[in-house]
């Protein structure tokens, strides 16, 4: 529930942790050593960026499959695209309200 429970149980959990076993979870520990504080800020701001990470994987795999557009080309339209998107619902709410 809080920033501490989730700290304390990320740290008991790490003691349980065998050296024969830390290797297939080296990743892991090294992460959360390396992000500890953006990883444990979650519980002081419950905020993800899952959506941003969702939409940049779109972009990647339309980059693949569409071989020539650049990254940075496919991320201005999709970021366009779903910022028109999102202003039309709004202006469709804001007009059935009135």
């Amino acid at each position: 529930q809080t920033r501490d429970e989730a700290q304390q149980a990320y740290y008991a959990w790490l003691r349980l942790v065998s050296p024969e076993m830390t290797r297939y979870f080296d990743l892991l520990i090294k992460a959360m050593g390396n992000w500890h504080n953006e990883i444990f800020a979650y519980f002081d701001h419950p905020i993800t960026n899952a959506y941003t990470e969702s939409l940049n994987n779109l972009i990647r795999v339309m980059n693949h499959t569409g071989r020539g557009y650049s990254f940075g080309a496919l991320r201005a339209k999709m970021l366009f695209t779903e910022g028109f998107h999102k202003g039309e619902t709004s202006t469709i709410s804001t007009r059935s309200n009135l």
